[in-house]
């Protein structure tokens, strides 16, 4: 009798460990994209935030809305088995898919052994995630909104950090190509040989949806994509 209950106990336990992994994967799983900070400190409403998860890394981007100075972190991230307070390091290659506490690392503080130590990692709990809204535990609650593409300003002020850097942020963490405008004036067509009354300016930089040859069908940060002429744009 003794032996058929601490079966039925194992077997509930791990039941319970099924749910969490596949609770744990799923949260995994849905926090790929990008989202928006929407619960902003007053002392922030002239800045924005938003971070780009992608398989176990992650882009948090943020910008003043006048352009003017803007901050850039990369994180690895996954789930691994220790609390944030029970331990004083933790090495990168311990994140997985499926764990017992969500974990982030900031990727300029691993050494070449793959250590971090207190404070370049944090085990905040993750509240709640949906299609559309995720909650992360930080001591306070940070609430996001997926966003299904970069605002306008976003891109661009990304764009011309990637150059800063000599990276290619928008390529790396979204998967999209992109051309900054090196015409003083860039004239958008509905089609190849149809032309608008809109144009671009030099500096402005677009989405390439499809390349034609001497033509590029483009978003230009409006709902409508548009062509440009290949020459327009590097």
């Amino acid at each position: 009798m003794r032996k058929m209950h601490l079966i039925s106990i194992i077997y509930s336990l791990c039941s319970l460990l099924v749910v969490y992994s596949q609770n744990n994967l799923a949260v995994f799983q849905k926090i790929q994209g990008s989202w928006l900070l929407i619960n902003k400190p007053e002392s922030t409403n002239n800045t924005s935030s938003i971070t780009i998860y992608k398989g176990s890394r992650a882009l948090n981007f943020e910008y003043r809305l006048d352009g003017s100075k803007d901050y850039i972190g990369e994180y690895f991230i996954g789930f691994q088995q220790y609390n944030y307070n029970d331990v004083d390091s933790i090495n990168v290659k311990n994140l997985k898919e499926i764990g017992m506490y969500y974990t982030e690392i900031s990727a300029n503080a691993i050494d070449k052994n793959g250590w971090a130590i207190k404070p370049d990692f944090k085990t905040p709990e993750i509240i709640e995630i949906d299609e559309n809204t995720l909650w992360i535990n930080y001591g306070n609650v940070a609430m996001f909104e997926r966003i299904e593409k970069l605002p306008e300003l976003a891109l661009k002020l990304l764009y011309y950090r990637g150059k800063k850097d000599n990276r290619d942020y928008i390529k790396e963490y979204l998967d999209l190509e992109v051309k900054e405008i090196i015409k003083d004036k860039s004239l958008i067509y509905f089609e190849p040989g149809k032309v608008t009354n809109i144009s671009l300016k030099k500096g402005d930089v677009v989405t390439v949806i499809e390349d034609k040859g001497e033509w590029l069908k483009v978003d230009y940060g409006t709902d409508n994509p548009g062509w440009i002429k290949r020459e327009d744009a590097k």
